[in-house]
């Protein structure tokens, strides 16, 4: 852990970066290092807002609450970015760390006076709230709008294909320390669903998923950023390595071939064609892929 500002990895994505080099001597002294295991809670939604957090390492979630004890996550932070900052005097989310997380913490007095003393800081952190704002309407556009193929795909565009906090440098390969459930609260959807449209994709060959890390790695970019990603992929043979040696052994001998009764989640245009999966006929993989996942999750 570097204690000199001028040292810190994510100096250049986060605020930071607008504070002059002649003054980071004096602005290492108003911030103090916190450290998270992972599950362990940063901030309580509804508590005295003290803080503004700057995430260095790790990656954080926000949730919003009801009062019979339902959560939402509203959003993810990662290194570079910052929480715990708005207009009232609590705390409008909760936060907690996914993964082991390191932060740094500035006190709301000090932030005001960097405010004030700082006009390029200002600027930024007013382009840190048009960003944010944005990013909640396309979480709402998302929520209402996208099939959950669209929705996973566009979930790994921005926090597998590009780290979280990271916009400059995408990369292939990114680890997502989210679980499943995870995901799926985030984007609305149910655990099953997030599974089978991972699976999909691997299965078309637009990423590949670790089977022993929460790993991605994005063999197809464009593909995955495409706006139409309703492949015909549902009688291309399967693969031993994207299903697992045991539940390809069940597939090839029609252990799994029963059809599926439930809408297709191929996406509605391969619906509107007529998909193969759906209609459970010989040579379907990706119906007897769901099948395999369907009675995997009832033994659970």
């Amino acid at each position: 852990m570097t204690s000199d500002c001028a040292a810190c990895p994510v100096r250049r994505d986060s605020f930071c970066q607008t504070v002059p080099a002649r003054d980071l001597k004096a602005h290492s002294k108003k911030r103090s290092f916190v450290e998270f295991k992972p599950r362990q809670t940063v901030m309580v939604e509804g508590e005295p807002a003290t803080s503004l957090f700057i995430v260095t390492c790790g990656i954080v979630k926000l949730l919003r609450s009801l009062p019979d004890g339902r959560t939402q996550i509203v959003g993810f932070r990662g290194a570079g970015e910052y929480f715990g900052l708005g207009e009232h005097d609590t705390y409008t989310t909760s936060a907690e760390a996914i993964s082991g997380t390191r932060l740094c913490r500035f006190s709301r007095p000090d932030v005001a006076a960097m405010r004030r003393a700082l006009p390029q800081l200002k600027k930024y952190m007013n382009r840190e709230s048009l960003r944010q704002l944005t990013a909640a309407q396309d979480q709402l556009l998302l929520l209402g709008q996208m099939t959950a193929r669209e929705k996973v795909a566009n979930f790994l565009m921005v926090y597998g294909y590009r780290a979280p906090g990271d916009t400059a440098r995408p990369q292939r390969l990114a680890k997502l320390p989210m679980s499943r459930s995870e995901i799926a609260d985030f984007l609305g959807l149910t655990v099953e669903t997030v599974s089978r449209m991972l699976a999909a994709l691997a299965h078309e060959e637009i990423i590949a998923i670790g089977q022993k890390t929460h790993s991605v790695h994005v063999l197809n970019p464009v593909a995955l950023a495409g706006a139409d990603l309703h492949g015909s992929f549902c009688t291309k043979p399967i693969s031993i390595n994207s299903l697992g040696t045991k539940r390809a052994m069940q597939v090839t001998r029609g252990e799994t071939s029963k059809p599926r009764t439930s809408p297709c989640v191929c996406g509605p245009r391969c619906c509107r064609t007529g998909c193969t999966a759906e209609a459970g006929m010989p040579g379907s993989g990706t119906a007897s892929v769901y099948a395999a996942q369907d009675a995997d999750n009832a033994r659970r």
